[in-house]
């Protein structure tokens, strides 16, 4: 491992600084992202409170409504890539959300997959399924443009259940479709229990794979002493 000199630490943390923002009364925070200009603070009530990263002023404060979601800690957080407006979270009760944190709307609330477990992380990953306006038009021989999948989002969840599992959202119109697939089952796994993943976007267009032949995306799942990489197709 190459070991740094001080002189050159010093000039890759000469611009940290401690963040001075109000605190609200009994604020705890459980997790921390970085959107745009914003920074995410997870709370152990539930909030999610997003600052200006120059000012620290406080912009948003982000509640899901239900009884569910009131006193239950956010416990990891990802933000989309590429439209960093779109972020989802995930919660001690096992609950995963994915939000518009600009126009403070849930986009859709998942609940029964970690039902009794925590999330321990949860990650944005390319789309890689038919959306399903693309059936519609290749019934019809319409010509149909990639920006379909504006509105077409997968992302990983992890639990301390040992379950993996990808969920996929998507929205045409005032309908919304969602599925999820489960990648690993802990009845089925006998290694240490998954706790990070880590993926990666292919391109700026959705899904990925139209423009470049690609059919898959890869992702990272690490346990304690393990890493493995899976494709998902």
């Amino acid at each position: 491992m190459q070991e740094y000199g001080k002189d050159v630490l010093g000039s890759v943390f000469s611009k940290a600084r401690k963040m001075n923002y109000l605190r609200a009364a009994g604020m705890v925070e459980t997790c921390v992202a970085l959107a745009g200009n914003l920074v995410l603070v997870g709370t152990q009530s539930g909030a999610l409170h997003c600052f200006e990263r120059d000012t620290d002023q406080l912009v948003t404060v982000y509640t899901e409504s239900g009884k569910d979601y009131k006193n239950n800690p956010i416990t990891c957080i990802d933000v989309h890539p590429k439209r960093q407006e779109f972020v989802v979270l995930g919660f001690l009760g096992g609950q995963v959300t994915l939000v518009n944190i600009e126009t403070k709307k849930n986009i859709k609330q998942i609940e029964k997959i970690h039902k009794g477990a925590s999330v321990v992380a949860v990650k944005f990953c390319d789309w890689v399924r038919e959306h399903p306006k693309w059936e519609a038009a290749l019934k019809s021989g319409e010509e149909i443009n990639l920006t379909v999948y504006e509105n077409a989002f997968m992302f990983v969840s992890v639990g301390t259940d040992g379950k993996v599992v990808v969920n996929d959202v998507a929205k045409v119109g005032p309908m919304l479709y969602a599925d999820d697939t489960t990648l690993i089952e802990a009845k089925n796994w006998t290694k240490p229990k998954l706790q990070v993943v880590a993926s990666k976007f292919y391109s700026d267009e959705h899904p990925q794979g139209r423009e470049n032949d690609y059919n898959s995306t890869l992702i990272a799942l690490a346990s304690s002493n393990e890493l493995f990489i899976y494709q998902i197709v």
